[in-house]
């Protein structure tokens, strides 16, 4: 990706919450027993057509200044989000607020 300037970090258990500590712990153990070929034949290229367990159809593209584009890169790696995560966390509060 051009322009990418990110900042990676180490992280351990204690940098996630029980939950999420559950849930990756769950997807390595699954992970080391192996996958059928069947499995890995039946994935769909792409994204996630859902966001956890909700179906995720709308699209949405928004251009940024220079200012916003970098205070939302600042979040996102303060909070160990994607940008689509990011935007969709910051977009929940404020609609949650509004």
């Amino acid at each position: 990706m051009m322009g990418d300037d990110r900042d990676y970090i180490i992280v351990s258990d204690a940098d996630f919450s029980d939950e999420e500590n559950a849930v990756l712990n769950a997807d390595a153990e699954e992970a080391e027993r192996g996958y059928p070929l069947g499995f890995l034949e039946s994935r769909r290229r792409g994204r996630p057509l859902e966001i956890g367990l909700t179906p995720a159809r709308h699209k949405v593209q928004v251009r940024l200044d220079e200012n916003r584009f970098r205070l939302l890169n600042e979040y996102a790696r303060r909070h160990h989000l994607s940008q689509s995560e990011a935007m969709r966390e910051l977009l929940d509060r404020g609609l949650a607020s509004a």
